[in-house]
Order: structure tokens, then C-alpha cells, then sequence
């Protein structure tokens, strides 16, 4: 018995050393924070799913404890962090930083910009490391009455989502909400505009202004708490920096980009092509603001063929996307299968009407053009495709 305690004891001293560095231990705050943390603030009928990818992208406890600190923080809108034995490099706390926006994406109003605070001993080494916060609103009053807005309007979501109990029909619910809730701000390409809260679920949800990051943040928050496991995806479209969602359905990953999908302020010009945010929109004629699902639960595949991701294929990814939409909208195994359906379906169309269709087989722009010709719909009929050609949304004009 005796050598037992020794041993305990002896662990005890060396998780100390190892982590406490020169005498500093870790705060109890942290100890008493379990993962993952779910927001009591926010109601819902569903089983809370918090995958929190981003806190398992970090590689060393003191980014771990690092994690805890910053959500603590931001969860309380302090603006020092608690001091973490140790220290991290300014990448590790980035990479915490950008987990936390992550994963939390409810409590997320730092104004991106923190500053690092190091702890050193008379020998000038770092014995603890702690972080100060700037917020989009440091009035802590105004503060609460943001989040409550936002959590107002997550609730009310939430609440009409209750007696949806079919996971897509749940999901694509939340979608379509994140798209109709906000316009995408062009503006924000100019620096000169910025506007940080376009980047947060606030800014989608409430304000109803929002650039990519925004619309995934709101949307992940929405599933996760309405009982789907979703995340932030990062990387490119067509070259530029974007944000999409990862979301997992039955074991298996599938992707959606709402951002892509929220097909409003979109034109088509004298040639019947649609062309979106034209420079000269009197020149054109605006088609009605719609959800097209040209990205939605769509396979790591099909998400590739435009955008460039910064995380790696797993395992659990899906090979294809057809369990993932059933009920949604139509798909078609053949091209004389899609040619029956437009002959029975558009003719008869009601202008302003619009249809998302799935492919399974090979199509390109020009055939699926030569269909609806071959319908005698070329004049009231027009069409846009996902990178992939697997969808297409048509919309009667």
C-alpha cells in the first residue's frame, strides 16, 4: 500500500513538473471544464452533437489547456485569458484560436485581433502563457445583448425544427434557414469595408449580412445543436479563400456549401446565361432568390472538382451522395430517364418555378442544354451546374 501511494505521489510530482513549469499549476477553472462544453443558453428537443474537430486538430496538452482557457474567456467575454503553464509558439495559439472559432461558434466575437501575454523567470524562461482578447463589441452590456439576439433567434429555429424528426429533411430545414437569413456582402472584398460580424453566425442569423465563414459557422451551429454533427470546412473555390461544412450522416461524411447555394442577386443577361452580382444589373433580369442544393451533401469527390480542401480524406468519407439526398429532389441514372422527366415536368411549369436534379451518370453543360432545346423549353428555361456536374438546378423563367 505504501508503495502505491509512493507511486501516485511520484506521478503526481512529475505531472507538475511537466506541466506546472516553475511552480505554476494549472488553473482549477480548467480542471473543472469539461469538453465538450454545451451552451445551457440554448434550447432545443435534440441531443447535442458537438464533434469539436477543431480541439482534436491540436497536437500538445498546453494547447489543449490553451483551448479550455480562450473558450473559458470568450464564454464570459473576459478579456484576459487564464495563464497556462509552459509556453506556446504564436502558431500554436493561432491554430487554438482558430479551433476555438470553430467549435464555438455561438460564443465567437473576438475581433480577430489578441495579443500574446508570456510570464518569464529571472532566467528568462517562460514559465506560464495567458492571452488578451479584443472584442467586435468590448461594451460587455452591448456584449450580452448581441449574444442574446443571437441565441433568440437560434432558439426560435430550433424550436420550429422540433417536430421535424427526419434527419434530411431536418437538415436541409436548417439550410435553407442559414440561406434565406442573410445576403452575402459583396462588399467586404474591399478592405476598406470590413465588417467583422459577416463573419460570425451573428452576423448571418441576426444581421443578415454574412460572407462565407459566416453562413458555415451558422449553419454548423444550427445542426449541432438540432442533432447532427457538423463542422467547419477551410480551403479554396476556384482559387479564393473560402469556408464550406462537413457533416456526418449515418458514419459517413458528406459536404455542403450554403454560401454557393444562396442563389440570390443572380441575373441572367440577353444570351439567357446567369451571371451572378453583374456590374450593370439594369442591363439584366433578376431570377428569384432560391436554394439551389447544388452543394448539399455532396461526397469529399464531387466538393473537389471546385473546391481544394485544407483537411485530409478520411475514412469515414462517403463514395457517393444518393443515400444522403433521398427525398430531397430527383436523381437519374440515365439520360433518357432525365429526358422523360423534362418532357413530363417542364412543359408545364409555372414560371418562377425552380427544380434541383441529381445525375448519376456523365453529362456536360452542352448536352444537358441540348435536353431542355430538345423540350422546346430553350426560351424559358434556364440552368446552373455544381463543379462536379452531378447537379443542376433549373430554374422556368
Amino acid at each position: 500500500m505504501k508503495k502505491t501511494r509512493i507511486r501516485a505521489f511520484i506521478a503526481a510530482l512529475l505531472a507538475v513538473l511537466l506541466l506546472g513549469g516553475c511552480g505554476v499549476k494549472i488553473p482549477q477553472e480548467l480542471t473543472d471544464l469539461s469538453l465538450p462544453y454545451v451552451d445551457g443558453n440554448i434550447v432545443t428537443a435534440f441531443s447535442v452533437v458537438l464533434p469539436q474537430r477543431g480541439y482534436l486538430t491540436l497536437t500538445s496538452e498546453n494547447q489543449q489547456l490553451m483551448y479550455k482557457a480562450m473558450l473559458l474567456a470568450i464564454k464570459n467575454h473576459d478579456t484576459e485569458t487564464l495563464a497556462v503553464p509552459g509556453d506556446l509558439t504564436d502558431a500554436e495559439v493561432a491554430a487554438v484560436y482558430d479551433a476555438v472559432t470553430d467549435d464555438y461558434p455561438q460564443f465567437f466575437e473576438p475581433s480577430l485581433t489578441y495579443s500574446i501575454v508570456r510570464e518569464q523567470t529571472k532566467s528568462g524562461k517562460v514559465k506560464s502563457i495567458s492571452c488578451t482578447l479584443n472584442y467586435i463589441e468590448n461594451d460587455p452590456e452591448l456584449a450580452v445583448v448581441r449574444r442574446q439576439a443571437l441565441y433568440d433567434r437560434v432558439n426560435a429555429i430550433l424550436a420550429e425544427a422540433a417536430t421535424i424528426t427526419d434527419t434530411l429533411e431536418r437538415e436541409k430545414f436548417f439550410y435553407e434557414q442559414v440561406i434565406y437569413a442573410a445576403e452575402y456582402d459583396y462588399s467586404q472584398s474591399v478592405l476598406a469595408n470590413i465588417n467583422l460580424d459577416t463573419h460570425t453566425a451573428y452576423g448571418c442569423l441576426v444581421d443578415g449580412k454574412a460572407v462565407c465563414d459566416g453562413y458555415a459557422k451558422a449553419f454548423a451551429l444550427l445542426c449541432c445543436y438540432g442533432g447532427i454533427e457538423a463542422w467547419t470546412e477551410s480551403g479554396y473555390l476556384d482559387n479564393t479563400s473560402h469556408a464550406w461544412n462537413g457533416i456526418k450522416l449515418d458514419g459517413k461524411v458528406y459536404y455542403c456549401d450554403p454560401t454557393a447555394d444562396d442563389a440570390e442577386n443572380r441575373y441572367y443577361d440577353a444570351d439567357k446565361d446567369v451571371v451572378i452580382n453583374p456590374e450593370t444589373p439594369e442591363d439584366d433580369t433578376a431570377l428569384p432568390d432560391t436554394a439551389t442544393l447544388l452543394y448539399f451533401n455532396l461526397t469529399r469527390g464531387e466538393m473537389s472538382a471546385d473546391h481544394t480542401f485544407k483537411s485530409s480524406a478520411g475514412a469515414d468519407d462517403a463514395a457517393d451522395s444518393a443515400s444522403a439526398t433521398v427525398g430531397i429532389f430527383v436523381r437519374f441514372e440515365s439520360r433518357g430517364d432525365l429526358a422523360d422527366w423534362m418532357n413530363e415536368t417542364l412543359a408545364n411549369a409555372q414560371s418562377g418555378s425552380g427544380f434541383t436534379i441529381a445525375v448519376d451518370f456523365s453529362i456536360s453543360k452542352s448536352d444537358f442544354a441540348e435536353l431542355i432545346q430538345n423540350v422546346g423549353m430553350t426560351n424559358t428555361c434556364l440552368f446552373s451546374q455544381n463543379g462536379a456536374a452531378s447537379r443542376y438546378y433549373i430554374y422556368v423563367i
